[in-house]
């Protein structure tokens, strides 16, 4: 569909890193606004898009930033009710919001690679069959320094590239949207992926800080509120058995009696790592000999890998030698954020090279987000659409130096131990809050039994701990790419969102 183009502006050229500033106006933050239908379940379903920036300012007035957003809204007679409201963004830490916004919860997507009769030349853009804006309004925000956002200063970038700095200033940007849009009264979730989820954990707590009444958090492959684990040398190996074992069975890998049923398979090895598995690894050298012995021969049964190579480890298989083991016949390595995709085997010499990895590749969306923005949405600036890899001009003159992870300051803990503990506290400060979890079978990076132990030693007493919900999809760290597992995560938010009660909003303090 031809979009309607209601409002245009002028923006600010970014340079690198989302600095270097050429100052063109652009009016009271008012965004490009577009009007779309989109066909979910058969019947066409009207919208409206905004794409635009909202201005973070200090006490003092002063310009701090400038977020880059696109919302969608249904369209809807004024006196409605108010519909649910989702702000979402990816990790990185960096990334901008293309990956959710073209291939999850979008009205738009990108095609995925099944869909294409032949390789493509180019990539295309279909309608969103999934899409969330079904059951909930979207707000897809760039962090600063992502994306189209960007700091008014460079020196003031370093504020927005730290754990706590991220997160205080999406909550504001939450706070300027609700005000800026009158949506204060729509029920709030939050959702992010990977280091997102790391985002939306903390902002449990700010937003509570600043009673601003969140109803849902929605975390997809957790990724910070579990890498402290992956520093245990006793507990990360057993608990990324399981997606070791979903592994095997998608190569077909395991033994016949674990080739049958998956769930049942996984049941049998989640027992096992954090039962015979785990008070194998804190013996260590008081293991006998037998004990040993049993311990590689179940490591097998549970891997698919070859006991032979087992036993040479120290019973520890670590997510390079897992992938790089399990089709080594076939002369194929795994990914690790998807190890049902793989790639040619490099020479042992060579390390994990994360370019190389298939599971990373993704179907066309960073290609097809400005484009995107340009033709459908309207909004056509010559900026640089930032991610975390860096590619800004003028060139680093070292190599990754202008990668965002290089220059973000993630704190001693990296952010994880405090912001499951404020998500918590946030949790415990409103009752009604609640938490859903979605992880991929074969994410090798935030394997799924991590986040259900990090959960399960949370501290949270029965009625609260009910209020989270994990659920487990076959597929990598972004397990939505492909057309079920899509559908199948859209039924399960919708659930989730229609299910919960909308936070209320709290009493004003007397002032």
């Amino acid at each position: 569909m031809v979009p309607s183009i209601l409002l245009t502006a002028s923006v600010r050229a970014v340079g690198q890193d989302g600095v270097g500033l050429t100052d063109q106006k652009f009016p009271d933050d008012a965004p490009v606004v577009t009007h779309h239908q989109v066909t979910v379940s058969g019947k066409p379903i009207s919208y409206t898009a905004r794409a635009g920036f909202l201005s973070l300012r200090n006490e003092s007035r002063e310009l701090k930033a400038r977020i880059f957003y696109v919302a969608y809204t249904l369209d809807r007679p004024k006196d409605a009710a108010p519909r649910p409201l989702t702000f979402a963004w990816n990790g990185g830490p960096g990334s901008n919001a293309s990956t959710l916004h073209l291939a999850l919860v979008g009205p738009r997507r990108a095609k995925a690679a099944e869909e294409y009769k032949s390789p493509p030349p180019s990539y295309e853009m279909v309608d969103n069959e999934s899409t969330w804006l079904s059951f909930t309004d979207l707000v897809l925000v760039d962090p600063v320094g992502t994306g189209y956002s960007y700091p008014a200063k460079p020196e003031y970038l370093k504020e927005f590239w730290s754990v706590p700095g991220d997160i205080d200033s999406i909550g504001e940007f939450i706070r300027l949207y609700q005000s800026h849009f009158e949506a204060g009264d729509a029920p709030l979730f939050v959702a992010g992926e990977s280091y997102g989820t790391i985002r939306a954990a903390g902002l449990a707590k700010v937003l509570a800080d600043r009673r601003i009444p969140l109803s849902g958090v929605i975390l997809i492959s957790m990724g910070g509120l579990i890498r402290g684990l992956s520093n245990n040398d006793d507990l990360a190996p057993a608990l990324i058995i399981p997606s070791y074992t979903a592994t095997a069975f998608f190569h077909k890998r395991l033994s016949a009696e674990l080739q049958t049923d998956l769930q049942a398979t996984l049941r049998q090895a989640e027992t096992w790592a954090e039962g015979d598995y785990a008070v194998a690894l804190i013996k260590g050298d008081r293991l006998s000999q037998s004990e040993r012995d049993s311990i590689v021969q179940q490591l097998a049964h549970f891997t698919g890998l070859d006991p032979t190579f087992i036993a040479k480890t120290n019973l520890r298989i670590s997510v390079d030698q897992f992938a790089r083991q399990l089709l080594r016949d076939r002369g194929l390595e795994l990914g690790h954020y998807g190890a049902n995709l793989t790639s040619k085997l490099p020479p042992d010499n060579v390390p994990y090279d994360l370019w190389s990895d298939p599971s990373l590749f993704s179907n066309g969306t960073s290609g097809l987000i400005v484009p995107y923005m340009r033709s459908e949405l309207g909004f056509k600036v010559d900026a640089r659409y930032a991610g975390p890899w860096g590619g800004g001009w003028p060139s680093p003159t070292s190599p990754r130096a202008d990668w965002t992870g290089q220059h973000w300051d993630f704190g001693t803990s990296r952010g994880s131990g405090n912001l499951a503990q404020d998500l918590v506290d946030a949790m415990r400060r409103r009752p009604t809050l609640r938490v859903f979890v979605a992880h991929g079978y074969y994410d090798l990076v935030t394997p799924y039994l991590a986040a259900d132990y990090a959960f399960s030693h949370m501290g949270l007493d029965p009625a609260l701990r009910h209020n989270v919900l994990l659920r487990t999809y076959a597929g990598g760290h972004s397990m939505y790419t492909e057309k079920p597992v899509r559908a199948q995560m859209s039924n399960d938010v919708s659930e989730f969102i229609r299910t919960t009660p909308p936070a209320k909003r709290p009493t004003p303090s007397v002032q």
